[in-house]
Parts: structure tokens; C-alpha cells; sequence
């Protein structure tokens, strides 16, 4: 299910994704990984920018569309179900956190709103330390691996000033000696990774964002981030749902093997968990494309359809599989309660709970073939 719960967010998240289709098509990300990792910029980010979906959520006298952060979050997961590669999300995080600065971050987010990149460094993740030196700040330490931090032209960064404060600083990532990044490689492909060095760099009194509350921050970080893990497990399980629908392994498609089956049937329960907000954005899970009362067959036949096979299985030559069936039993409750349940907290309860069911299952069939193989 997207994030989107408006008319105006569905269409906005709906512009994101084609433009990621349009624009970075799989191929074409999978052949910039490199490029991405040394954070340049892909060819198309100054179009994006231009469509205003980095400054979705900065206030229109800054030049942005002054929306909510909401409306930002809905950019953010669509992105990342698009697998659209880039530094959004760190730029995003950046301008919205910057936002809580009130007027002394409007040339931050002036630049941001006109296509410029950013991260963030919350104070846990660094050992930054400012001391104040005349009409400046000296700024000496290093962050941990920081998302965005080799694309970033602006860098926001919160830095230990002692007696236990912390204060915010914008930095240009160009702004001469005393800065440097060292790009690291990251598990996110699609995304940059780094550690930033301060050796004495110094900066302006204007470069100080004294009124970030550093506890709302540290907010504003894990809700986008997990606004981009939403998108990202969102497209995993389209992948999975499309590829155990199509794929075929010794003849037969992957989805009649056990294993698979009960992973499908979970999924399944969480499409239909979400089934009203897919219809709404036009998602094409698998729920979705089946219909309420499909999708109420199709979970009854991926949960039976083991007991089958396992039999059919211990007749091939494997009789220990039919240790598999000491869980059946458990199997027909859940299509019944799967056809009765009402909202949110029941399926999540039955989600739980079909999952434990195939795994038991699977585990007493394995144990099964391996003792009798063992005799």
C-alpha cells in the first residue's frame, strides 16, 4: 500500500513513479552503480528538481511547492518503490529538518528548493566538535557513514559545543580546506555513502542553525527513512508476488513448491490487509488484481495446497515428508478466519500466524526426510 491518503498524494506519488520509469529505468541504474556510489548525480536530477519533487514540502517563498511533510513522505516512498536511484532522500531529510530553524534557514532551503544536494548528521552519528573562534566557528572531527554525504553540496551537521549542547551547522561541501569526504561503498546501490573529515575548517557565525531541536531532528530522520523502507519492502513483495506468479523451476511454476506457497500466502494477507489503499493508487498487488473474494481463494489454496504435495511428495520417494502433515491441522482455521476477518488488527494477527503455520510446517517435513533418510 503507498503512503498516500489523499487524491492530491496519489497523484503525486503516482507523477513520481512514472517519472522514475521514464527516466531511470533498472538498466540504466544498474549500469551507474559506480558513478552513484562516487555520488555524482544522475543526468535527470536537474528535470526533477524542476518538477519541484525535492521541494515538495519547502515553503513556496523559498521557492518550494509548500507542502507538508506528509506530502514529502509520499514523494520519498514512492521513489523508493520506483527504485529511483539518487540522493532524494538524504536532500529531503535535509531541507525538512533544516525547516525546523524557522527564518534563519531560508538561504538552506532556497538552495535545496533550486536543485542543490544535501545530508544531515544527527550529533550521535559524529564526533564533530565546534569551538567559537572570534567572528567564526573551528570545526574538527568526523562522521560516522552518512547517507548522500558524497553528492551533497550542503551538509547539515550537528556538532558538540560543550557542556553537553549541540549546534547546527550548514556547510558547503565546497568551501575550501579542513573538508573532505571519503566515499565508502554501501549495501543501498541506489544511493551514496561516506564519512565527512572537519580538520580545523572553518566557518561564519551565519552558518549556525541555533534553533533545530535536535530530539524533533532526530524525528524528521527515522520517519523518512522508514517512509523509503516502506517503498523499497513494498516494491520486494510486488517482485516476489510477480515472480512466484510467472517464474517456472523443473516444469512447474515456483509457487507450487511448499515453502514458496506459505511465503505467498503471507503476502497475500498483507496485500489484502491493504487491499482499499492499493485500489485507491492503482497498485497492482496481487490482491488487487484478484478481488476481495479471489483473493479469499487463493489464500485457501496456497495454505491447503502443502497437504497435497507433501503426500505427493512421500509417494516420490521421500517418505519422511509426511511428517509435514502433523501441522496440517492447523492449516484450515486460518483459511476460515481469513475469510471473516475485519480490519487491520485481525489480519495482522492471521499474518503472524500463517506464517508460524508454514513454518512448523516445513520444518516437520524436513525433519521427517532427513530422519527416515538417516535409517
Amino acid at each position: 500500500m503507498a503512503l498516500a491518503i489523499t487524491t492530491e498524494q496519489e497523484q503525486l506519488a503516482d507523477a513520481v513513479t512514472k517519472f522514475a520509469a521514464r527516466h531511470a529505468p533498472l538498466d540504466k541504474t544498474r549500469a551507474a552503480f559506480d558513478s552513484i556510489a562516487a555520488g555524482e548525480l544522475p543526468s535527470w536530477w536537474e528535470e526533477f528538481t524542476a518538477h519541484g519533487f525535492a521541494a515538495v514540502h519547502i515553503q513556496e517563498e523559498s521557492g518550494g511547492q509548500g507542502g507538508t511533510l506528509a506530502d514529502m513522505a509520499c514523494v520519498v516512498e514512492a521513489a523508493a518503490a520506483a527504485l529511483l536511484p539518487g540522493p532524494l532522500l538524504s536532500t529531503a531529510t535535509a531541507g525538512a529538518v533544516a525547516a525546523l530553524a524557522g527564518p534563519a534557514a531560508a538561504p538552506l532551503l532556497t538552495d535545496l528548493a533550486a536543485g542543490a544536494t544535501a545530508a544531515v548528521v544527527l550529533p550521535e552519528h559524529s564526533t564533530v566538535h565546534a569551538v567559537h573562534d572570534g567572528d567564526s566557528w573551528r570545526l574538527n572531527g568526523s562522521t560516522g557513514t552518512t547517507l548522500g554525504i558524497c553528492a551533497a553540496q550542503r551538509i547539515l551537521v550537528a556538532a558538540h559545543a560543550g557542556e553537553g549542547a549541540d549546534l547546527w551547522f550548514v556547510l558547503d561541501a565546497g568551501s575550501g580546506s579542513g573538508l573532505s569526504v571519503e566515499q565508502q561503498r554501501g549495501t543501498d546501490l541506489s544511493t551514496d555513502v561516506g564519512v565527512l573529515h572537519l580538520a580545523d575548517h572553518r566557518v561564519p557565525a551565519s552558518a549556525v542553525l541555533s534553533e533545530i531541536p535536535t530530539e524533533r531532528a532526530r524525528c524528521v530522520v527515522v520517519a523518512l527513512a522508514a517512509c523509503a523502507s516502506a517503498g523499497a519492502v513494498r516494491r520486494g513483495v510486488e517482485m516476489a508476488v510477480d515472480y512466484i506468479r510467472t517464474r517456472e523451476q523443473f516444469g512447474k511454476p515456483v509457487g507450487s513448491f511448499q515453502a514458496l506457497q506459505h511465503k505467498a500466502a503471507v503476502l497475500l494477507v498483507n496485500n489484502y490487509r491493504d487491499l482499499a489503499g492499493d485500489l485507491r493508487a492503482g497498485r497492482r498487488t496481487l490482491a488487487a488484481l484478484l478481488g476481495a473474494e479471489g483473493a479469499r481463494r487463493a489464500f485457501a489454496l496456497l495454505v491447503l495446497l502443502p497437504i497435497p504435495t507433501l503426500i505427493l511428495i512421500a509417494a516420490s520417494g521421500a517418505p519422511g515428508a509426511i511428517l509435514g502433515l502433523v501441522g496440517a491441522p492447523a492449516l484450515a482455521p486460518l483459511v476460515w478466519r481469513f475469510g471473516r476477518a475485519e480490519g487491520g488488527p485481525a489480519l495482522n494477527a492471521l499474518l503472524v500466524d500463517t506464517a508460524r503455520a508454514g513454518t512448523r510446517t516445513g520444518l516437520l517435513a524436513a525433519a521427517g526426510i532427513v530422519f527416515v533418510s538417516s535409517l
